[in-house]
């Protein structure tokens, strides 16, 4: 496999099912715009579903998600939205958005997808004797994490409530961990107590 035939080099290189998945972060020449290929057992690329053709230019991704079989990935971009994309089928599966958030990093853990979303914009309260702007309040990070089969929503965790580290996280391979880290600390996490979930 070269992630650099025909001229374009492609920022990441992902497992998939019968091959590998490239991503494209930014425009590599008319032909080939940002998104996710597949690279066949022949070598040929083809453009996945995740990012379908005609997506505008602001769909670029973030670092993609892609599940332990290669079947499905997750795809976080800059206008705040992450999907989850069954490869195989070529079928959206999920489609994630909150208000005032924004999304900073998506993981799988077993059959559930986790995201980790970053304040959007700061929360503004207004007041005072003539009305005007009294208090800038970033909003915390938060991590929710879905049932990718029904798509419900399984548990939520603010790393602030607990005074913990938000700068950075990670998933221990069996999705039993959660690293919280920030500037100059870690905090080692029980995954499912974090996410208020049964063991």
């Amino acid at each position: 496999l070269d992630p650099k035939a025909d001229g374009h080099s492609a920022d990441r290189i992902f497992p998939h099912a019968g091959g590998h998945l490239l991503q494209f972060h930014t425009f590599r020449g008319e032909d080939r715009p940002p998104g996710l290929y597949a690279v066949a057992a022949d070598g040929t690329v083809a453009r996945t579903a995740a990012v379908p053709p005609g997506s505008p230019r602001n769909a670029v991704l973030r670092r993609p998600a892609v599940s332990a079989d290669g079947r499905r990935v997750a795809v976080p971009d800059a206008t705040g939205h992450v999907r989850v994309w069954d490869l195989a089928a070529g079928r959206r599966l999920f489609e994630w958005q909150l208000e005032y958030y924004h999304p900073k990093a998506c993981w799988f853990v077993g059959g559930r997808v986790v995201i980790a979303a970053a304040s959007r914009y700061d929360k503004w309260t207004t007041g005072g004797p003539f009305g005007g702007l009294t208090s800038i309040t970033p909003l915390p990070t938060l991590l929710q994490m879905y049932d990718v089969d029904t798509l419900k929503l399984l548990g939520q965790f603010r790393p602030s409530d607990y005074q913990l580290p938000e700068v950075a996280f990670a998933f221990s391979p069996d999705g039993s961990k959660l690293a919280a880290a920030g500037d100059k600390e870690v905090a080692l996490l029980d995954a499912n107590r974090a996410f208020g979930l049964d063991p």
